[in-house]
């Protein structure tokens, strides 16, 4: 609880207007069991590579278990992620 995590990578997107890109998505339980999860950027059909960084703090609530998700999508389309890294942020 309480440590900070970044998370960070690069991404391009070439997709139809209903492809959707939830970047840097990360998800987690609470203590009473409930899944939660947000992402750190939302981005829609074509992106030319652009990099993302994000920092989480884990939450003094929060169950040990975590996922990081680089991206998780919808729609048609095709999604390119490099130089993903996930480190412990001691700023």
């Amino acid at each position: 609880p309480g440590d900070k995590v970044k998370f960070s990578g690069r991404f391009k997107l070439s997709g139809q207007q209903n492809l959707t890109a939830r970047i840097l998505y990360i998800t987690w339980q609470k203590e009473d069991g409930t899944v939660q999860g947000n992402h750190g950027e939302q981005r829609s059909s074509n992106m030319a590579w652009t990099a993302f960084e994000r920092t989480f703090t884990v939450s003094p609530s929060s169950l040990s278990t975590f996922d990081f998700y680089s991206v998780i999508f919808s729609g048609e389309g095709t999604i390119w992620f490099d130089n993903i890294q996930l480190e412990l942020n001691h700023e």
